[in-house]
């Protein structure tokens, strides 16, 4: 029928033999689209015949097995799909749960991290807890400066309740000068700017000018100064482009560093609605 996946006669026979499951055909590179097109269309050529059934076949093509696919391209898609067509808190939280013990490997994997971030969006902060306590044990601050886990991380700061990531929030802030001016971690302290709450954001923004000669001289402390020039209060904008300004020869070497130029623009900017506050106050 149109819409629906072709598919060689021999590939229905072999999933129709393995009972719907994905074990006996991982080695196959075409098979991982079999179970992404039972979640979306059901049995080729036998439609299911209830909503009962459709649960049922969702259920058996992860059931089991959701770290195994996490790790493949095709896998990790199939799982996250998996997770958006739940019908119910309790399916999705059945499939997060076989996360358990292996987030310490997701934070590394170009694949299972994206299954552990669609988790952490779609299901209670509760049932993810899991994931904050094996980082923890992990590394919060090994985990913020990977390619990888830096996200995981994000999407915690972002869905989760502040008391629920405290202890992870407070690891990285005391760890400050080793999470901000990394090529990754700088993206957790945008993040958190962006999203932490407003005792945190002062916190933060408390170690930004603390350190601001530091984040001066690097390419990744130049995106921080940047994001802190652009969000927040106008008063702490201003406050901080008053310490940049008190260092001439520093603007003169952000020019040549990546983010630094974006950097500089959003001073001016600060500048010029500084300017003009003070305009309308005349």
């Amino acid at each position: 029928p149109p819409g629906r996946r072709r598919v060689p006669f021999p590939v229905r026979l072999l999933f129709e033999r393995c009972g719907g499951g994905v074990g006996s055909l991982q080695d196959i590179s075409w098979a991982p689209y079999l179970p992404q097109a039972v979640l979306e269309n059901g049995w080729f050529g036998k439609p299911p015949s209830s909503s009962e059934e459709v649960l049922a076949r969702r259920e058996v093509v992860v059931a089991g097995r959701v770290w195994a696919l996490s790790q493949d391209q095709q896998g990790c898609r199939l799982v996250q799909r998996a997770l958006a067509v739940a019908q119910s808190d309790g399916e999705r939280e059945a499939v997060v749960a076989e996360l358990r013990s292996h987030v310490k490997e997701a934070v590394r994997s170009p694949h299972a991290n994206f299954v552990v971030q669609k988790s952490i969006e779609l299901v209670r902060p509760s049932v993810v807890q899991f994931v904050i306590d094996e980082i923890m044990q992990a590394g919060p601050v090994a985990c913020a400066r990977h390619k990888y886990g830096c996200r995981i991380v994000q999407r915690l700061v972002q869905h989760c309740p502040p008391e629920q990531v405290s202890d992870l929030v407070e690891a990285l802030l005391s760890d400050f000068l080793l999470v901000a001016p990394h090529q990754y971690g700088n993206y957790v302290v945008q993040h958190l700017l962006e999203h932490a709450p407003e005792d945190w954001r002062l916190r933060l923004r408390q170690l930004i000018e603390q350190h601001f000669l530091r984040l001066c001289a690097d390419a990744h402390g130049c995106a921080i100064l940047r994001a802190a020039l652009t969000v927040g209060c106008f008063e702490d904008r201003r406050r901080l482009s008053g310490l940049l300004l008190a260092q001439p020869a520093l603007l003169s070497s952000m020019k040549c560093k990546r983010h630094g130029e974006e950097a500089l623009r959003r001073l001016r900017q600060v500048l010029e609605e500084e300017q003009a506050d003070e305009a309308s106050d005349a």
